[in-house]
């Protein structure tokens, strides 16, 4: 097995929020992060099929304590700490960027502003 690049069509395709360290992470915003992920589909006999009909993945992202949890359809939970960046693509599924990585030229090229 062997790694592979990868990435997105364009440098904005991803919609999402930065974890300000003043947690001043808007309601609005999580709002409409939590309304846009969404379940995600299942392989079955050779092809990919809808999961609840795509709709919201109920409670995708939680405020807690100056640190959100971003709750994965069908994975887990990830804690999301000040200064990362939680978006979401076009199918709705969530993505985490570490504010190391953001902030380090780690191939982010269209994240901007909020700096830590």
């Amino acid at each position: 097995m062997a790694l592979t690049a990868t990435g997105t069509n364009a440098n904005n395709t991803l919609n999402g929020f930065h974890m300000d360290l003043n947690s001043s992470t808007l309601a609005a915003d999580v709002a409409t992060l939590r309304s846009n992920i969404l379940w995600d589909g299942v392989y079955v006999n050779k092809a990919w099929t809808q999961i609840q009909k795509h709709i919201a993945y109920p409670g995708a992202f939680e405020m807690q304590g100056g640190q959100g949890l971003l709750y994965v359809p069908r994975r887990g939970v990830l804690i999301v700490l000040p200064g990362d960046w939680v978006a979401y693509d076009a199918q709705g599924w969530p993505v985490l960027i570490s504010g190391w990585s953001a902030t380090q030229s780690g191939g982010w090229a269209s994240i901007s502003g909020g700096t830590p």
